[in-house]
């Protein structure tokens, strides 16, 4: 049977003019339509074959016991879906620049007495849709939601890209479908009971609708990421450093950055304050507080925020923290203490937690304005009965919510946060996650051959996500106390090195992490600095846009990037890489169609270097035409604008 509305069944609409989807609300809620766009204006292709039985649209398990929403008939096979819930009422709703609707479901007699809301909700016109389930315990006595499931819709296109936020643990997919939309994202056991009244929600799905081609694939992920965390279009220039002497040479640092662009300056690993302890460095600032305050004021002047690192769940045993309260570390199943050298011993569901949340509210108090966080446990169970977990395994989940608040907390506040962790964080507040890189690279990557491997690395990464939600790293000093060298050695004499390093970072739209206490040594140091801080103030909207590969950094020939908006003009500019000792000439096609191009349209092409403007050639699938001629080691760019 094909997909439609069911004849004679109310059914309920959403829709915008790149989705399509209907739901029957007669005998429970299933999805009966499921109609995409995956080009502008493009003919309504169907995402879904509908089933009597199927489709399965969400799912709540109470005490271990499924309750699917889906049509609450017979299904036509013993062992098929039934779904549980009747349809009590339907919201619409509008909101900033979104709309959607709730649907709010009630569990047949003998059922749990949990009322479930399944959300939908469309951004404006783009090809985006959210869905996720809130889950109200309206009995009288503890409930336990064990498990929730989302969009088993049975869909049959390959142009949709799918991410979630929330806390998972395991994604069935179905080997008969080739693309994660089939995939069922499931939350880890609660083991937690809900008092009556108490609410959860499930994690967040979010699809893409896109052609089915790889760069519109990487545009469609990042369009779902700028849409659903708007801060990552907004990342800040960060610079990091150790080893400061005093408060004088830090402050000659913040004099530095602030004459070439730089918009924080962060104390790295245990610099502004001690691990665990989380006490200010006397040797940086012998007044406490007052320096800091000081020093915040003083960064702020230049135009300038200063950023702290924070061991957000690490104390070293030798901490006073530590000695004075050992029962807030994680216990294990063997009666011992987690390290704080792999991924944090501390546990936030312990005083720990609170005591934390107090230091960061203090020290934002004094002026900080940037953290970089570090040991979130979210893989670590723990025994300690002190703690108050509902088992030794959701302090996996109790740990992963708290930090959750925390990170939303921070987004509200305007505090700019970096965090090692996964990409559902960005959804929460997260600034900025690792991408591409290991930590090896911080020490091993010198020499323009391994610079380029790193380049790879980084543009490989942005398949998946946008380079404005993801840091790299690029060390023009030593770290760790010495114990690491640069990767470009002396600046002022090794500029080709200096210059495809920081092309690398903010040439791909990478805003950090810049590394050193001095990022140049010397005029010729500082104006590569300057030139490239300024290419990324200069585009920023363009970089924190869509990114897409034009060639892959290979050491044999001239590689590089597009960065696309296809709501502005400039509408694209291309960062292009020579790494070899020779000159070396490239011709590209430019996917103009993801910056904004239709029939007819017309655009111009000019040189970094060149103040006049050329005519662009655009063939009739939208692609320009662009030759490129660069020297030796030579790093350029070409901005593109419709005329």
């Amino acid at each position: 049977m094909p997909t439609g509305q069911l004849p004679g069944l109310a059914h309920v609409t959403l829709e915008n003019n790149w989705i399509r989807r209907s739901w029957c609300i007669v005998d429970g809620l299933a999805t009966t339509e499921y109609a995409i766009r995956p080009r502008e204006g493009g003919p309504w292709l169907e995402a879904m074959h509908w089933h009597p039985w199927w489709p399965l649209d969400g799912l709540v398990a109470v005490d271990g016991v499924d309750l699917p929403i889906s049509r609450t008939v017979d299904p036509p096979e013993e062992g098929m879906i039934r779904g549980v819930f009747a349809v009590r009422d339907v919201r619409r709703w509008t909101g900033d620049g979104s709309h959607g609707v709730d649907f709010v479901l009630a569990p047949g007699e003998g059922l749990p007495r949990v009322e479930v809301t399944l959300h939908a909700e469309l951004i404006g016109d783009q090809p985006l849709m959210r869905t996720w389930l809130t889950a109200v315990n309206v009995s009288d006595g503890p409930l336990r939601i064990t498990r929730t499931a989302l969009e088993a819709v049975y869909p049959n296109r390959l142009e949709m890209e799918v991410m979630w936020s929330g806390f998972d643990t395991e994604c069935l997919v179905d080997n008969d479908q080739r693309f994660p939309a089939r995939a069922i994202p499931r939350t880890v056991r609660y083991e937690q009971p809900l008092g009556p009244g108490q609410s959860c929600e499930s994690f967040r799905l979010m699809t893409a609708v896109c052609p089915s081609d790889r760069q519109w694939r990487t545009a469609a992920r990042h369009d779902l990421v700028h849409a659903f965390a708007p801060h990552t279009c907004r990342p800040k220039i960060l610079q990091q450093a150790d080893g400061w002497a005093d408060l004088d040479e830090l402050r000659a640092s913040i004099d530095e950055a602030a004459a070439v662009g730089v918009e924080v300056v962060l104390l790295f690993v245990a610099e502004g304050w001690s691990y665990g302890d989380l006490e200010l460095s006397p040797k940086l600032f012998p007044r406490g507080e007052q320096d800091v305050r000081e020093l915040c004021r003083y960064a702020e002047q230049r135009g300038v925020e200063i950023g702290f690192y924070v061991g957000e769940c690490i104390a070293t045993p030798d901490s006073r923290i530590v000695q004075e309260h050992p029962d807030w570390q994680f216990l294990g199943i063997e009666g011992r203490r987690y390290s704080p050298g792999s991924i944090g011993n501390m546990c936030l569901s312990s005083p720990w937690g609170e005591h934390f949340r107090r230091k960061i509210d203090w020290l934002l108090g004094l002026g900080v304005r940037a953290l970089q966080t570090d040991g979130p446990p979210y893989s670590q169970v723990c025994f300690e009965a002190s703690h108050g977990h509902g088992s030794p395994e959701t302090a996996c989940l109790e740990n992963w919510a708290w930090e959750q608040r925390f990170n939303r907390q921070m987004a509200e506040r305007g505090v700019f946060v970096q965090s090692p962790t996964v990409a559902s964080r960005l959804f929460d507040g997260v600034g900025q996650i690792p991408g591409g890189y290991t930590e090896d690279d911080m020490s091993v990557l010198k020499g323009l051959d391994q610079i380029t491997q790193f380049r790879a690395n980084l543009v490989a990464a942005n398949d998946q996500l946008p380079p404005s939600c993801r840091w790299g790293f690029m060390s023009v000093g030593t770290m760790y106390g010495g114990g690491r060298p640069s990767m470009v050695g002396d600046p002022e004499h090794e500029l080709d090195r200096l210059e495809h390093a920081l092309a690398t970072h903010l040439g791909l739209g990478f805003t950090g992490c810049l590394h050193g206490k001095h990022l140049y040594s010397g005029p010729k140091s500082r104006a590569v600095v300057e030139r490239w801080i300024g290419f990324y103030r200069t585009y920023r909207r363009l970089l924190t846009a869509r990114t897409v590969t034009l060639g892959t950094p290979d050491c044999r020939g001239i590689d590089g990037v597009m960065h696309c908006h296809p709501h502005d003009n400039p509408c694209a500019v291309a960062v292009l890489f020579n790494p070899s000792d020779r000159p070396q000439c490239a011709r590209f096609l430019l996917p103009l169609e993801l910056a904004g191009w239709r029939e007819g349209r017309k655009a111009t092409v000019r040189a970094e270097d060149c103040g006049e403007a050329g005519p662009l050639e655009i063939d009739d699938r939208g692609c320009g035409l662009l030759e490129v001629h660069l020297g030796p080691r030579q790093v350029s760019w070409r901005e593109v604008n419709w005329t």
